[in-house]
């Protein structure tokens, strides 16, 4: 299997305080970030409903959510009801340039994913590849593959568990521990650097070329 990769020089770390002042966000507090569409299997839209239990230890957490979807509309209601639209951010479509912006503004990154049936399809998302080039750390299932390239690269947290509330302890404890956030977040960084930049991923595309002609 060869995965999917990201640009290491677009993808870079930013500071983020200088990263929020530029998007025009709350400078304090922590931010969880998500990029990607607003899909049902994403999933982004079942962590939403923690946000109030998390303010509740984090009275200044955000949750930056970039992207587009099916599943907006619903999440922008559930914002208003229960009047959380200081703490979390729909940010929308943004172009593709921005991204590494919107990343760099948070602590951490978001990939979750709740369906069984990604064990069988496999996924290699894109997201996750930006998110280690941009030095952050991960929350994410295991699912799809994405243990073994957590496990390989030490470069986030897993959650074994296909409740979402069984997400609020990783990012509770992933919150209190500045030095294991930079720690996952330059693994990750790394890791990009030497193994998946899209130059690696050329390479290894190209091998698998040249064993398939020289088997001929």
């Amino acid at each position: 299997v060869v995965s999917n990769g990201a640009n290491p020089e677009f993808s870079r770390p930013m500071d983020k305080v200088e990263c929020r002042k530029q998007l025009g966000l709350p400078p304090d507090g922590n931010y969880l970030v998500f990029v990607g569409s607003l899909k049902k299997w994403h999933g982004i839209d079942r962590l939403v409903p923690l946000m109030p239990a998390l303010v509740e230890d984090h009275p200044h957490l955000h949750l930056l959510i970039v992207g587009e979807g099916e599943k907006k509309n619903d999440l922008q209601q559930w914002i208003d009801d229960k009047r959380m639209g200081r703490n979390i951010i729909l940010a929308g479509r943004i172009p593709f340039e921005k991204v590494p912006v919107y990343i760099n503004a948070g602590d951490i990154c978001l990939a979750p994913y709740f369906e069984e049936g990604l064990n069988e399809t496999g996924i290699s998302p894109l997201k996750i590849f930006e998110y280690m080039a941009c030095g952050r750390p991960i929350i994410t299932n295991p699912v799809g593959g994405l243990d073994t390239l957590f496990r390989k690269h030490e470069i986030g947290v897993m959650v074994h568990s296909m409740n979402p509330l069984d997400w609020k302890t990783p990012i509770r404890e992933l919150l209190a521990n500045p030095e294991r956030m930079k720690t996952l977040g330059d693994n990750g960084r790394r890791a990009v650097q030497t193994h998946y930049s899209w130059e690696a991923i050329c390479k290894k595309i190209e091998r698998v070329l040249e064993l398939l002609i020289s088997s001929e």
